[in-house]
């Protein structure tokens, strides 16, 4: 559950034992996605790895090329409902970004594409 006002409680992956917590307002890019193993669509964002106000989030983290943008998942039952609620209503659906990069893929980037935009269309996360 969230502990205090304005943290949240995130993991790596949605079966992961490690948790941390993170501000609200560090959470970024949130979104909808299937991920490998799991039965429904979970929430997710991304945090940069200097975010973590408490907790472990593992990842290879090097001085020289920190801060690394990270996937996190946010499960429901460890979230106050109505920080849930209000994140849930402005998360995105992965299909949805996915399929309308697709279709505006013929045209040339000159940014490298968004991590989210790249999911397949069944939405299932990497």
């Amino acid at each position: 559950m969230t502990t205090h006002e304005g943290l949240v409680n995130v993991q790596a992956t949605w079966n992961s034992w490690r948790r941390a917590e993170v501000r609200l307002t560090d959470l970024h890019d949130l979104h909808w996605c299937e991920p490998p193993g799991a039965h429904a669509r979970l929430l997710h964002a991304w945090i940069d790895c200097t975010d973590v106000v408490s907790g472990c989030m593992p990842h290879d983290c090097e001085a020289s090329t920190a801060p690394h943008r990270l996937r996190v998942c946010l499960l429901k039952s460890r979230t106050l409902p109505r920080i849930y609620a209000q994140l849930a209503k402005g998360a995105v659906d992965a299909a949805s970004v996915a399929s309308q990069s697709l279709a505006s893929s013929a045209e040339p980037r000159s940014v490298a594409p968004d991590p989210i935009a790249r999911a397949a269309p069944s939405a299932v996360c990497r």
